[in-house]
């Protein structure tokens, strides 16, 4: 085994998977179609079919438009019973911020930086046992950002290809090279923002999705929330 895949955290995840999972799930949940799940933006998914299996996602923007949009995702994936991990680079998930029915299927990994979270995401896109894997390098700094090599990317479209699961990369600025779909939280907040109910948000969310050999697409127009 190689340092690289030696990490503490890595070996600790390789237990976790062997001792939970002594043979690969299906997804055997009814979804839109064979190669996708919904990702309960209708508009989105009205457009794609919902997120893409076999894909690479990318998600960017301000946290809190961001967080729109994966409650979103978070509740469609909970009311289907689909299994998932997020990959936590900057150790900053609020899981107090989320209802505790959408984390009973996710699998929250917690690292200390974006090496250590690209291992872990390629053991788990690997491992086949989640349809759906988020990575979220939203805290991790643009430096460091920088660092990651195409070649990551290109070997992570090929995982996830072949275990036809989903990757879903949150990002503060455009970072995945070869992304098949980008969607961009361009939702304004305001004060009174601080005392809407996110559901309520979700429906002023201005969000808006590049599809590769598509012209842009808004989901919605307003921005302000």
């Amino acid at each position: 085994m190689s340092a690289a895949l030696s990490h503490p955290l890595i070996t600790d995840l390789r237990i976790l998977l062997s001792e939970r999972f002594t043979q690969p799930q299906t997804i055997d949940t009814p979804i839109l179609s064979r190669k996708t799940i919904p990702t309960g933006v209708p508009e989105w998914d009205a457009q794609t079919e919902g997120l893409r299996l076999g894909e690479i996602t990318e998600i960017f923007g301000n946290l809190g438009g961001t967080s729109l949009i994966m409650d979103a995702l978070l509740e469609s994936s909970a009311r289907a019973g689909w299994l998932g991990a997020w990959v936590d680079a900057g150790d900053s998930l609020e899981v107090e911020d989320w209802p505790s029915a959408q984390l009973r299927r996710l699998l929250w990994v917690r690292c200390s930086g974006a090496l250590t979270a690209m291992k872990a995401a390629d053991l788990l896109l690997r491992d086949g046992n989640s349809s759906w894997i988020i990575l979220d390098l939203q805290g991790v700094p643009p430096i460091e950002l920088r660092r990651i090599s195409g070649s990551h990317w290109h070997r992570f479209h090929r995982v996830v290809e072949r275990q036809q699961n989903a990757l879903v990369v949150l990002t503060s600025t455009p970072s995945v090279e070869g992304a098949k779909v980008r969607v961009v939280s361009q939702t304004e907040w305001t004060l009174d923002s601080l005392e809407t109910a996110r559901t309520d948000l979700r429906t002023h969310a201005a969000v808006q999705v590049f599809v590769r050999g598509r012209s842009t697409y808004w989901i919605q127009d307003r921005k302000t929330a």
